[in-house]
């Protein structure tokens, strides 16, 4: 036994150091090997870049860039940059919008605390992470009562419009226009705020009525459109209507016997007439075409000139009778005038003759007597 234990020799510290570093070397590259082997169950797509999912000592981050505008538009670039998630919009508050902002690197219910923070207390966004094979996103109301409640509803009446139907559609399709201009206009802006439904009309031709619906202003702008368009037929319907009140067809009778007691002088006065008929229509039409304002009843008059009664009968608009009675009063009062020299005449012509008839039969008388013996 001596003999055996003499030739164990133990071993050298330099032999004991080596063999320690060399199983050393052996456990590191085997921790290397194990490292840069990928496990497929562990890998994941996250804003674009690869990481470790469900790793014990890391959690899975997220980089998210929004440029602004609607909630629809923060929809759709969610969808855009995680195609594996459900992203769910309310669609009450799908107009609403939200500005621009860039996260990097946070957790799943960070990005959802900040689209809440931005949307002004009217969102509300639940995330629950890895449901199914994807993610999924709710956003709604944060006040689902309240949006209910910014459903409006009114109604116009506005009866001219539909008496007139060309002025019907196109009061249409402009507040269907100025609507969708509108709601582009907010979501372009990114600066709404509150629940933007839109709003829409509807025609009830039976009840002569325009029938709103959609969000407050929506409802409010296209209601103040249908009104100004109805006031503006009204104010052009009392001014026709006043116009052919004016202007509508009347009849007056204008007795001149002195303008029938010669044939030269009622045609002479007839064709005048005519011709200042014309004149006065041509310095009508001038006027309104100065002032804007036409489509009006121009004053007219028709004249029709009665021999047997010695009358004129005017037809026409109370102006233009007006006028032309005033004329042939005029010419009956010169024709008098005219009547009443020339009987003043023929009268002291009688007279002069007379007086010489009788100034001639005293002569002879006196001859006469002087001639007797």
């Amino acid at each position: 036994m001596k003999a055996m234990n003499s030739d164990l020799v133990p071993p050298s510290p330099l032999a004991r150091i080596t063999a320690i570093l060399a199983t050393a070397a052996a456990l590191l590259f085997a921790l290397c090997l194990h490292a840069q082997t990928p496990d497929p169950a562990t890998k994941g797509q996250v804003s674009g870049e690869d990481r470790p999912l469900n790793h014990p000592l890391r959690e899975k981050l997220y980089t998210l860039k929004f440029d602004g505008g609607s909630t629809s538009k923060l929809r759709d670039s969610l969808r855009e940059e995680f195609p594996s998630d459900n992203v769910v919009l309310s669609e009450s508050v799908g107009r609403l919008g939200l500005p621009g902002f860039e996260l990097r690197n946070v957790r799943l219910t960070e990005i959802g605390r900040t689209i809440e923070f931005l949307g002004e207390g009217q969102l509300r966004v639940e995330v629950t992470e890895n449901a199914g094979s994807g993610n999924l996103w709710l956003i709604g109301p944060r006040n689902p009562a309240e949006a209910a409640a910014t459903v409006k509803m009114r109604s116009v009446a506005a009866p001219n419009l539909f008496a007139n139907e060309k002025a019907l559609a196109e009061i249409q399709v402009a507040a269907e226009d100025l609507e969708r201009r509108r709601i582009d206009k907010a979501e372009v802006s990114g600066r709404a705020r509150g629940v933007i439904r839109g709003a829409d009309v509807r025609q009830l031709k039976d009840q002569n009525l325009f029938v709103i619906g959609g969000d407050e202003e929506g409802v409010a702008g296209l209601e103040s459109l249908i009104k100004a368009a109805e006031q503006r037929l009204a104010e052009s319907a009392n001014a026709k209507a006043a116009s052919l009140a004016a202007n509508g067809p009347k009849m007056r009778a204008v007795l001149a016997p002195h303008v029938f007691a010669e044939e030269q002088r009622w045609k002479g006065l007839k064709d005048e007439m005519q011709e200042m008929r014309v004149k006065w229509a041509e310095v009508n039409i001038e006027l309104q075409e100065e002032v804007g304002v036409g489509g009006f009843g121009l004053p007219w008059v028709d004249i029709d000139a009665r021999k047997e009664q010695k009358v004129f009968i005017l037809i026409g608009a109370e102006a233009a009778i007006a006028g032309m009675e005033s004329m042939i009063n005029a010419a009956e009062q010169l024709a008098a005038e005219e009547d009443a020299l020339m009987r003043a005449k023929m009268e002291a012509i009688k007279r002069a003759e007379k007086e010489e008839a009788d100034l001639k039969t005293a002569k002879e008388a006196s001859k006469e007597k002087k001639s007797d013996p």
